[in-house]
């Protein structure tokens, strides 16, 4: 008999592996820390914080960026997603790794929306993908048990996604496959901030603007992590980052620090600290034209 269920477990942790980049902020939020004495403290909004190479990057669940979407009141749109027909395009490491992300991406928004015939669709590109790329292997039974009964509690489905976040990205990079993972983290960055940007033009409510804005420093990350890939292509992606990155330039932020107050019983600290962000429509238009470009 056939299960949506079934298929929708195992798509979301196929898509679970396609996360991507985007720097947080957050006003008076709460978070748990292992030591409870911090100067500043991550917030615990479904965000992974990975150590890439040297460098801390805040990772979001496809799901975390999907609720903001639809949470911001936008319509389902089947067309910003990419074709299923183009899995066939992919024939390298290289493409294959992108499009994990990007199709990890489109998993996400479409589940979210619903839309569940078109989510196995994607969701056998995505397991298609990992086996091209030896990644089938990484996730296990128990991820796949957790996920199922956890269907309709976002916040453990968070959790989890984290979980095989860190599983997927030790295991790239114990098996000197850091450069993989660097591509599908951008891959579905691309996808993320395509969706958002083309989005936030319709958003009365600015929370959309806000976070293609917030994009600002993992953009400029993104180059960094791009120019340190040997493939030319990845290379001639970091150019490409590069140019976003002069865009973004116009992008304001005004962030104020505050001391975060900590409860050492408890292990909790309160962050004070504000971001203003502001994103004019005309480098809005600019960010949107560049990253579809991209």
């Amino acid at each position: 008999m056939f299960s949506i269920k079934k298929y929708l477990t195992h798509g979301i942790l196929f898509a679970s592996l396609g996360v991507f980049f985007v720097q947080c902020t957050s006003d008076n939020e709460t978070t748990q820390s292992e030591d409870p004495i911090v100067e500043e403290a991550v917030v615990d909004d479904g965000s992974n914080i990975m150590n890439f190479d040297g460098q801390l990057f805040s990772v979001p669940s496809p799901i975390q960026t999907a609720h903001l979407i639809k949470s911001s009141g936008s319509e389902y749109n089947s067309n910003l997603i990419n074709s299923i027909d183009n899995i066939n395009q992919y024939n390298s490491t290289y493409k294959q790794a992108l499009n994990l992300g990007v199709y990890g991406a489109d998993f996400a928004y479409a589940s979210y929306y619903g839309q569940d015939e078109t989510s196995i669709k994607y969701m056998r590109n995505l397991k298609k993908l990992l086996d091209e790329l030896d990644l089938s292997s990484v996730v296990d039974e128990d991820f796949v048990d957790r996920i199922g009964d956890n269907l309709e509690n976002q916040d453990s489905l968070m959790t989890i996604s984290s979980d095989m976040f860190r599983t997927a990205d030790n295991y790239l990079k114990s098996s000197d496959q850091s450069d993989v993972a660097g591509l599908i983290l951008t891959g579905g960055f691309v996808e993320s901030l395509y969706f958002s940007a083309n989005l936030a033009k319709m958003d009365t409510s600015g929370e959309l603007s806000k976070r293609v804005g917030e994009q600002k420093q993992t953009v400029s990350n993104i180059v960094l992590l791009l120019s340190k890939n040997e493939d030319k292509q990845a290379q001639n992606l970091s150019v490409e980052f590069a140019e976003l990155a002069g865009i973004y330039e116009n992008v304001q932020i005004d962030y104020q620090y505050a001391r975060p107050e900590t409860d050492p019983n408890k292990k909790v600290t309160v962050i004070k600290s504000t971001t203003q962000i502001n994103v004019s429509d005309e480098v809005l238009e600019e960010i949107l034209v560049k990253i579809t470009s991209i």
